[in-house]
């Protein structure tokens, strides 16, 4: 037995020095007829099992992270593995700043002999062919494991705990982000591979004709920093006249028709949300009039939540199967209370061994309970109101959303019936080459908010909070080493140091989210209306703790998607 200790795996270019198979061959030609070799019938045997074995050799299965399956038959058993590729973890330069909610990466399993392309999450990645090299520059052949991950959005951006601020010429910005990726690569036998820089892979992101230009930038994860790398990323072809019924139903029109379509549908869902919330409207509480027909009962605050604050509660009866002093003569064994259909009426079981009514009843106040409820009754009004305001606002946006884009549909429809068109094929994106595995972003740098006054930025003049002060449900306070500001007239997340510089700013234009995260991984966010609130009435930020979010349900929560 022979065993190697710390022996480094070869690389196919070394194995294959050894491989003469003329030598073989001459060697063949000296030797006897095989059948009178001794070793006939042991190679006979063995020739057998082998034949066997390639037979009824299964393929081997190889499962993406989307549970996507590739067959790929064993071939050469020196370079296929079944074992997912263990990549290594994030360097010092990324800190991901919650554990228990990542930003996933999916695996793409490539044969680097031919062209192919990768669409993921608005992100178009062309890979040609020949495109992946050893360490020592021969072309790999084998199968490639890509893993690549994609970040849209400021909660994209700070959950991957990638930094986005550049340092240049003295100055420091944050980048506003037209499309980030990061990328990673091997074999499936775990063999190191780069980027072919003859042949370099191409990142493009998705753009709108509207859609400013952006720089193109890597990460340096060893120094820690951005490197600029390219500008002028924004591509787009020419308008070209073509027949009608040769592909205009299957671009302009179509497109059109998806939008109006996605726009009427998140339109709807805003109206049930509003709708909804309408019924959800608290009621008055009843001042106590008529106490002889008044009764008390002691509340389980367990049961019945919305009463505990009153202990024993006196109720007036609305409606009962009987006679209202039939049922308050009798005695009974069993009493159970339970919510009504109505809002703040329940019911009333009473039994006995003979009967069984029902009452229908609803609570009551006098003196400080009167005033107790009605403080109550304006303290959930007024949220009712609030909320109710976001979302009549939310369903007017996206009402006029779906109205636009009805009528462009509508417009390129009626397009339909004429034979020849000039169609606008303009394919905007954003492009740019990779040579190498990383970090990638597409960014405008903004340089960093001073303090006021503000220079204005694109004609709006920038406000800023000095001394900011966060509370917690218990209106507790809660201190942040830095949070993050995220305004919905950028796409960006802008980091403010508060142990270093007690502030942050903002636009006064836009939709305004704060995060905060404390030590132990917890999240917490000052929300648009409680932003609003704060700055309203000068007073402090309301923070709510976020918890067992997915990374989707967190998106909606802070960008209103």
């Amino acid at each position: 037995m022979k065993i190697n200790y710390d022996r480094p795996q070869l690389e196919p270019s070394k194995i294959n020095q050894k491989k003469d198979f003329n030598e073989i061959m001459r060697l063949q030609k000296a030797m006897k007829p095989f059948y009178q070799q001794n070793w006939f019938f042991i190679s006979v045997s063995l020739v057998s099992i082998a034949v066997l074995t390639f037979v009824f050799a299964p393929k081997t299965t190889l499962k993406s992270s989307d549970s996507s399956t590739i067959a790929i038959k064993k071939k050469d058993s020196t370079h296929i593995n079944k074992t997912p590729v263990p990549f290594k973890e994030e360097t010092s330069c990324i800190n991901k700043p919650l554990k228990n909610l990542q930003i996933p990466f999916k695996t793409f399993l490539i044969l680097p002999q031919k062209a192919q392309q990768i669409h993921y999450n608005g992100a178009t990645l062309t890979i040609p062919k020949n495109a992946f090299v050893y360490s020592d520059g021969t072309t790999v052949r084998d199968t490639v494991a890509l893993e690549l991950s994609v970040y849209n959005d400021p909660v994209d951006f700070l959950i991957s705990g990638i930094p986005m601020e550049y340092d240049s010429a003295g100055m420091t910005y944050t980048f506003e982000s037209g499309g980030m990726l990061q990328l990673k690569g091997n074999t499936l036998n775990n063999l190191p591979i780069a980027i072919n820089k003859t042949t370099p892979l191409a990142i493009a992101f998705n753009a709108s004709i509207s859609s400013p230009d952006f720089n193109f930038y890597h990460l340096d994860t060893i120094s820690k920093k951005w490197n600029f790398l390219m500008s002028n990323t924004l591509k787009q072809t020419t308008t070209f006249e073509q027949d009608k019924t040769h592909s205009f139903d299957e671009t302009s029109w179509k497109l059109a028709y998806k939008e109006q379509n996605i726009a009427n549908q998140k339109w709807e869902r805003a109206q049930k949300e509003l709708h909804k919330h309408l019924t959800t409207e608290p009621v008055a509480p009843k001042k106590l009039i008529n106490k002889e027909e008044s009764f008390t009962l002691d509340i389980d605050k367990y049961e019945f939540p919305e009463l505990a604050s009153f202990g024993s509660v006196q109720f007036a009866p609305i409606k009962s199967s009987k006679n209202i002093q039939y049922i308050y003569n009798t005695e009974w064994d069993d009493i159970q209370l339970r919510p009504h259909h109505k809002a703040m009426t329940y019911e009333l079981v009473l039994k006995n061994k003979t009967d069984v009514e029902l009452v229908v009843a609803q609570p009551v106040y006098t003196g400080k309970d009167w005033e107790k409820a009605q403080h109550i009754y304006g303290n959930k009004y007024a949220k009712y109101v609030a909320i109710l305001d976001q979302k009549e606002e939310k369903a007017q946006r996206l009402k006029e959303d779906y109205e636009e884009k009805k009528k462009r549909f509508d417009e390129r429809d009626q397009l339909k019936n004429k034979a020849k068109e000039v169609i606008s094929t303009v394919a905007v994106a954003l492009a740019a080459p990779i040579a190498s595995f990383g970090v990638f972003n597409f960014d405008r740098p903004i340089i960093n908010r001073p303090k006021m006054p503000s220079p204005p930025e694109n004609s709006i003049a920038l406000k800023a909070v000095e001394q900011p002060l966060f509370l917690n449900t218990s209106n507790d306070t809660i201190s942040f080493e830095k949070i993050y500001v995220i305004e919905s007239k950028r796409n960006a997340s802008f980091t403010y140091y508060l142990n270093k510089s007690n502030y942050f700013s903002y636009n006064p234009q836009s939709n305004i989210s704060i995060i905060g995260i404390k030590e132990g991984q917890q999240l917490f966010l000052v929300n648009k209306a409680s932003f609003k609130d704060a700055i309203s009435n000068n007073s402090a930020f309301q923070t709510n703790e976020i918890k067992n979010l997915s990374l989707d349900e967190l998106k909606k929560l802070i960008l209103k998607i």
